[in-house]
């Protein structure tokens, strides 16, 4: 079988389901897929980005949904080390809401987190996108 043909066939579900569970590796491998010519670029970006965006609003919601019961649930064992880092997540909550996009193998637990730990997520990530399409010199020069 061609392996062109499977990708052109599955990619694309696939590539949606990888983006909503760990968006980071899913949009490098979409990207050397469109640079091979396999899809637009413009399509892996659709592909990619829509459910990583998606998937961490999700996240953010179960966490303020679930959080607290969820955290109380663990062993007692680790609730010292829960409050700490609840602590720490209050505390730099502009750090880690950018960081955490970043971060590789914790995209799901630290939306979850942040909410449990009372952090409202849906209007940091508006204003962190606005701030960055703002700040950005390409887009500065497109503005004026």
């Amino acid at each position: 079988m061609d392996l062109g043909l499977v990708i052109h066939s599955y990619g694309g579900p696939l590539l949606f389901v990888w983006a909503w569970l760990q968006g980071e590796a899913a949009v490098i491998v979409g990207g050397s897929l469109a640079a091979q010519g396999y899809w637009p670029w413009w399509a892996v970006w659709l592909v990619a980005c829509v459910p990583a965006t998606l998937g961490h609003q999700i996240y953010f919601a179960l966490g303020r949904r679930f959080g607290e019961p969820l955290l109380t649930h663990l062993p007692v064992g680790w609730q010292p080390a829960i409050a700490r880092a609840r602590m720490l997540v209050g505390a730099n909550a502009g750090r880690v809401m950018l960081l955490m996009r970043f971060a590789y193998g914790v995209r799901l637990p630290l939306p979850i987190l942040c909410c449990a730990a009372g952090i409202w997520a849906l209007l940091g990530a508006v204003g962190l996108g606005l701030m960055v399409h703002v700040l950005s010199p390409r887009a500065g020069s497109r503005l004026s």
